[in-house]
């Protein structure tokens, strides 16, 4: 079997490439994949794959700001309730009068 310098190096790449965890690595592979893809059917199938990684990371991305958001939101809360904690209020109320005389 003759493989030319094209096919070799994708071979090498397949054989070098890990699996990454990591979304933007995978992104990044995928992408790879995708533009030195032989068939224009498997650069459409590389594409569609990274609409859908590219698609989850958004959503991971909204998912990350909402949960600062509601982070920020709840140390203000706790913030206004210290402050208002701190605050003393000084006042006078007789509980109880004691009266004495001598004898």
């Amino acid at each position: 079997m003759n493989l030319t310098p094209y096919h070799a190096k994708y071979f090498a790449h397949e054989l070098s490439r890990r699996h990454p965890s990591d979304s933007v690595e995978k992104l990044a592979g995928v992408l790879v994949d995708a533009q030195a893809a032989p068939t224009l059917e498997t650069k459409l199938t590389g594409q569609k794959q990274v609409k859908t990684l590219e698609a989850q990371r958004n959503a991971k991305r909204r998912a990350l700001f909402d949960a600062q958001d509601e982070v920020d939101r709840q140390r203000e809360l706790l913030i206004a309730e210290i402050e208002g904690k701190l605050q003393q209020k000084i006042s006078r109320e007789d509980l109880f009068t004691v009266r004495w005389r001598l004898l």
